[in-house]
């Protein structure tokens, strides 16, 4: 577990820590191995060079190379990687550099047990052998030939350093370090070198340059998810949040521009905080970053200086130069010099912008948030207030639907995981289990008995005898019983109980007993739930006091079935008095047959208690069931045992004992993982699924595919439909996992091998797992970017099942249709066939096909038809009605009532349960434009103050009206969702245009040359 998270220095944690901690920046870190590794023994150095703004993460990367090279024994044997302070303030002259060295190599013996190396050092650093500039370069490298290594000089704030030297001491500095055996270099700086630019300088184009940039989103998550993994238990929170709540970091991530620093503070926030809002989120993370970023601007004590700072900051969008002269009454020609120095420093940095002169910014864009929301007007930090309001909902919302039908595939959508779902069902369907006991099992009890009386008849050898005529009967009762005539093998069985109900003959009385039997679940399966009832109480009462092991295995029975029907009945009471009762009766009996019946009474009543909503009384029943007989090897008892610890393992995880219940599948894996026997593989294939499932759902992604890769493996050859349709859960749920872990291709692929494998099955339960995996994949697609290969998994999931009549099936077709339909609309421009898909759809999913068809015609000018489908949309939330509203005006030309229901809708919010209509404000725009209305629209927005309340859409607007520059214009914080909306808006125009033609050959210059 990773003991502590630091901020401003790694100092205090140890390598392991460090190693655990480090989540980002592993491609730079290969990267670097790699070259150094390339580096031959005698060969020339190649050195390097990180570049990133403070907080991305250069200090902690300097720190993990080296260890790397400790840890790697090839390196080992060959460099010594030494560390230095962060600020080198002592460094006027190469000597000073050179001593740094020395005391780096001291450190670094004392810390791998070099303690007379170290000692030495200590001494020498001091005296004249070390004073000249030259003689200290000399004295390390003989150090460093005694050690057998080359030096890895890891420099934090190179640029500090080469600046402090002279012109001539950085060439000398050069040649020491292209000597062949000379130290290697890998420098950090917040800034491209100047001397690297400078084809003067000694150190032109000499270091090769690793830009760390800013983490992305999903980076960002994956580093999250990696810190919770090593965190353990204390990580957990964080994970859940990550789960159920992704727009909270996609939020901050937004505001904070993917500052790996930032992101340790916003993994403290969500492992401690106790509030789930972003906003409250954010007033946390300014707090902790006050300290910082005061004393970063109060660097700078100029007046003209702060004002320059504080209104680029308070500006927010990029500024030019003209217009920060006008805000701060500074000439341009004063600023210029101000604005270079703020650049060299790295605060600020040139971006372009729509018109023809560049704007300036912060560079750290979570300071800029910071000094908005702790200097600027009442009006800034509404603002502020405003964009984390619409990137909550934004996040929240974008995809919404598609996470809902992730959840949906994983579970999360019904009261449990899909195959939690066996309690409730076993307590339900207690008659089915009855009958199959009482009716399928008892029939081959029958024919045994039956076989057991011709042997006695003859073993007698008589003629003429009630023992005969009893055979006769049951051979009859056999046959019709075997030829589906149920009422005629009834009134065969009632003649036996009739002639020989109160024989006193063993084999007889056997016989009776399990006639009654046979009897009662006849009249269940025909619906005589009375007569069933009568005839086992019948049946207990003429042999409940019987010594005979069968006769007692035939009351036992009885009681189970009993206590079945009585419970499928409603009457839980009566049900676990029975089961009470066969316990107490014969509870310590050894015979097999009965200890298979107690087995049944205890599941059975733990089952019962568990639909009363006893799950206390449920578990406990189960645990009396496993201390009795889970060491018993009896293949019948086994299944028992096996039911028990699965629907324990379901009781606990609904009760919220995710522990318990894996390790009640745990113990189910290590008693039945290995049998073959087919009722005991599928108890064990559903736990696996299960427990992966909740493994997810606790954060341990890790844990969860391994589950099920375990499953995959262990039934993959497996002909039973049962255990296929587990390997089809495992995969699709190893799918989703990967989905959710960021692993977009890892998802992909899952989804492709279930295709691969039960992509032509027949069976109804595989059937709807590759309608899931279809559908999901084309989601998943669709969210990589990849229409063409979503559009894709859709045709391929309607040619499969576009026919098919399973009522959950068809609802999957509905939805790819519909999922289908907006794509083609909104994406490649194609209404026809959008218009087919939708109306196909209506059937099934009428409110979500006939809304989008609304848009439809509205977007290609069928207004009236519209109009006409809009008044069976009433169930529509108020905001898409009000949307779909907005629009009818609008093509009606009303401007005003249109951008009054516009009003209202953005009011309301456009997230609605599963139901979100970022989309369909999306359409009202494009049709805002394509009806002439574009620039009236903008001046709505402005007037109306919601070009403040909802930035990012109004800056796509604003793009899509008067083009794509407009975007440069804008901050980075409203920018990065403007050009996603953008994007969409933009989709069907980019479609529509005509390819460019392709240019002419440029004629080359001069005469052509000869042959």
């Amino acid at each position: 577990m990773v003991s502590g998270l630091f901020l401003y220095g790694q100092g205090g944690l140890s390598d392991d820590d460090v190693v655990a901690n480090f989540v980002a920046r592993g491609d730079t870190l290969d990267s670097l191995l790699r070259r150094l590794r390339a580096i031959e023994p005698d060969g020339l150095a190649t050195h390097h060079l990180l570049i990133g703004v403070r907080g991305m993460g250069k200090t902690t990367l300097l720190r993990r190379l080296a260890i790397a090279i400790d840890q790697d024994p090839a390196l080992a044997q060959r460099f010594t990687p030494l560390s230095f302070r962060e600020e080198q303030y002592n460094v006027l002259c190469l000597g000073d550099f050179w001593r740094n060295c020395g005391e780096a190599l001291a450190e670094w013996a004392e810390r791998t047990g070099k303690d007379a190396l170290a000692q030495r050092l200590d001494r020498a650093l001091f005296t004249p052998d070390w004073a000249g500039d030259e003689e200290a370069a000399d004295q390390f490298q003989a150090e460093m030939e005694q050690v057998g290594r080359r030096a890895v000089l890891l420099v934090d704030n190179l640029d500090l350093i080469l600046d402090a030297l002279p012109d001539a001491d950085q060439w000398i500095l050069r040649r020491r370090l292209q000597a062949r055996h000379g130290p290697v270099i890998v420098g950090a700086s917040t800034r491209p070198l100047r001397q690297t630019a400078d084809r003067d300088a000694a150190f032109y184009e000499f270091f090769q340059p690793f830009h760390l940039e800013p983490l992305n989103q999903r980076e960002t998550e994956n580093c999250m998810r990696a810190l919770a993994q090593g965190r353990g238990a204390a990580g957990g929170a964080v994970i859940r949040s990550l789960n159920t709540q992704p727009e909270r970091l996609r939020t901050l991530h937004t505001l904070t521009g993917g500052n790996p620093r930032i992101l340790t503070l916003i993994y403290r926030l969500l492992e401690n905080s106790e509030s789930d809002q972003a906003m409250a989120d954010l007033e946390v993370l300014l707090d902790q970053v006050t300290p910082f970023y005061k004393a970063r601007v109060e660097e700078y004590q100029t007046a003209q200086q702060r004002a320059v700072i504080d209104a680029i900051a308070l500006h927010w969008d990029p500024i030019t130069t003209n217009t920060l002269a006008q805000i701060t009454n500074i000439p341009a020609t004063t600023l210029s010099p101000l604005l270079i120095k703020l650049r060299k420093d790295g605060l600020i940095e040139s971006r372009e912008t729509s018109g023809s002169y560049a704007g300036h910014q912060l560079v750290e864009r979570f300071l800029n948030i910071w000094y908005l929301m702790r200097h600027g007007t009442r009006r800034a930090k509404q603002k502020m207030r405003w964009l984390v309001s619409f990137l909550t909902s934004f996040y929240s919302a974008h995809e919404l639907s598609d996470i809902a039908q992730r959840a949906r595939m994983a579970g999360a959508a019904k009261p449990l995981h899909p195959d939690y779902e066996v309690a409730l069902q076993e307590a339900v369907a207690l008659s089915s289990a009855m009958e199959r006991d009482g009716v399928s099992r008892w029939d081959a009890d029958l024919a045994d008995q039956t076989a057991v009386v011709a042997r006695k008849v003859d073993e007698r050898r008589v003629d003429d005898t009630p023992l005969r005529e009893a055979l006769a009967l049951a051979q009859e009762a056999l046959a019709f019983w075997e030829s589906g005539d149920f009422s005629s093998c009834l009134e065969a069985l009632n003649r036996i109980l009739e002639r020989f109900g109160k024989a006193k003959d063993p084999t007889l009385s056997k016989l009776v007993a399990m006639t009654m039997l046979q009897q009662g679940a006849i009249l269940g399966a025909m619906g005589d739930t009375a007569g069933e009832i009568a005839t086992y109480n019948g049946l207990i009462v003429r042999f409940g006091e019987a010594e005979d092991p069968a006769l007692r295995t035939s009351v036992a029975m009885a009681m189970v079935n009993k206590g079945g029907r009585l419970g499928a009945m409603g009457n839980a009471v009566g049900a676990i008095a029975t089961y009470d009762a066969l316990i107490d009766h014969i509870g310590e009996a050894e015979d097999p047959a009965l200890s298979e019946q107690v087995a049944k009474a205890l599941f059975n009543k733990g089952v019962t208690l568990g639909a009363m909503g006893d799950a206390a009384g449920e578990i406990a029943a189960y645990d009396a069931m496993l201390a009795r007989f889970s060491e018993i090897e009896d293949s019948a008892l086994s299944e028992q045992v096996a039911k028990a610890l699965f629907n324990k393992g379901v009781k606990l995880g609904a009760m919220g004992d995710a522990a318990g219940e894996i390790a009640a599948y745990d113990a189910m894996f290590a008693h039945f993982g290995e049998i073959e026997d087919l009722a005991l593989r599928e108890p064990v294939a559903k736990a696996m699924v299960n427990k992966g499932f909740r493994l997810s759902e606790m954060g341990d992604a890790a844990g969860a595919i391994d589950t099920y890769d375990a499953l995959i493996d262990r039934f993959a050859e497996a002909e039973d439909p049962a255990l296929r349709e587990q390997v089809a859960k495992a995969l699709l749920s190893k799918g989703v996992t990967l989905g959710k872990m960021g692993d977009a291709a890892g998802e992909i692929t899952a989804y492709e091998a279930l295709l691969a494998r039960f992509g032509e099955a027949e069976d109804p339960a595989l059937l709807e797992q590759v309608a899931e995996a279809l559908l999901s994949k084309g989601i998943t697609l669709r969210e990589m970017g990849d229409t063409t290969g979503a559009i894709a998994a859709y045709d391929a999931m309607l040619a499969r099942f576009a026919e098919v009549e399973n009522p959950a099936l068809r609802e999957l077709i509905a939805r790819a249709r519909v999922r289908l339909g907006n794509l083609l609309l909104d994406v490649q421009g194609d209404s026809l066939r959008a218009e087919a898909l939708y109306r196909g759809a209506a059937a099934v999913q009428p409110l979500w096909a006939n809304s989008n068809l609304a848009w439809l015609l509205l977007l290609t000018g069928r207004t009236a038809e519209a109009q006409a489908l809009r008044a069976s949309l009433e169930a529509l939330p108020p905001s898409g009605l009000a949307l779909l509203d907005a629009a009818i005006e609008l093509a009606q030309d009303n401007f005003g009532t249109a951008t009054a229901h516009l009003t209202a809708a953005l009011d309301g919010g456009l997230e609605h349960g599963t139901m979100d209509f970022s989309d369909d404000l999306e359409r009202l725009l494009r049709l805002a434009d394509q009806t002439g209305y574009g620039e009236r629209l903008l001046g709505w927005f402005e007037a109306s103050g919601a070009a403040d309340r909802v930035a990012p859409v109004y800056a796509a607007f604003k793009a899509y009206v008067r083009g794509e520059a407009m975007l440069l214009d804008v901050n980075p914080e409203v920018g990065r969702p403007a050009r996603v909306i953008y994007d969409r808006l933009d989709a069907p125009r980019r479609r529509q245009r005509p390819a460019a033609p392709p240019s002419k050959p440029k004629r080359p210059r001069g005469r052509p040359r000869k042959a």
